[in-house]
């Protein structure tokens, strides 16, 4: 993304950029049991490889970042579900 603000912010095509994260896919599946309902979410992400040199600081971003990523959106979901009740 360029330039970024409501006025001249332009946004890249899909697979372009600098990005190390290109994609970060989510799958859902819900099964309804006697007690509730069990909701799962798998996560796929698909990274670039990191420069030489450059690892130390990206590499732990990008292992943690689709794990917490995922628990703070299953976190998110179970607490919307229960004050709903």
């Amino acid at each position: 993304m360029d330039d970024a603000g409501p006025r001249r912010e332009t946004i890249y095509p899909s697979d372009t950029g600098y990005g190390f994260m290109w994609r970060l896919y989510s799958y859902w599946r819900f099964a309804g049991e006697k007690d509730g309902v069990v909701v799962e979410c798998r996560a796929i992400s698909l990274t670039r490889d990191i420069p030489y040199g450059l690892g130390f600081i990206i590499e732990p971003i990008i292992k943690n970042l689709p794990r917490e990523s995922l628990v703070n959106t299953l976190t998110a979901t179970r607490n919307a579900l229960r004050s709903s009740d």
